[in-house]
């Protein structure tokens, strides 16, 4: 996506649509041009790449299956996770800052497809936490 490893950034910023476009784009590339049935796909995303992948899930719901590695609620969970409990005003300042392009807890609920998660107990980027609240929220 945008502004990650070799794709160059955007001139424009970004946006959650230019996300998503980029990520049904691939999809597209591999239905059409390599032939695959939806069913056969299998979208996956590892850590901020869990907020497109449940984003492109959701807008295919006729995927195979949706798999999650070390994912995350929200880039606002995120947030409050990183700074200690006494900070809560830096926190809530901060939310406003930040823009939360993907919101995976809100989204994961309304995906039918397959969905498997797959989440390091010692993970210092991505809380544990995130994984089970996700997993807790399918059920």
């Amino acid at each position: 996506y945008p502004g990650y490893g070799i794709y160059p950034s955007q001139p424009g910023g970004y946006s959650r649509e230019l996300f998503l476009s980029d990520a049904e784009r691939v999809y597209d590339y591999v239905r059409e041009e390599l032939g695959c049935e939806e069913s056969q796909i299998i979208i996956v995303g590892r850590s901020i790449g869990s907020g497109i992948a449940t984003l492109l899930a959701h807008a295919k719901p006729r995927a195979g299956a949706l798999f999650l590695i070390s994912a995350y609620t929200s880039i606002h969970g995120v947030i409050a996770d990183k700074l200690p409990g006494w900070c809560c005003c830096i926190v809530l300042f901060l939310k406003c800052l930040v823009i939360n392009y993907f919101d995976n807890l809100t989204l994961i609920r309304s995906i039918r497809m397959p969905t498997f998660f797959l989440h390091g107990k010692r993970d210092e980027v991505i809380p544990f936490s995130h994984t089970v609240k996700l997993i807790n929220s399918k059920v």
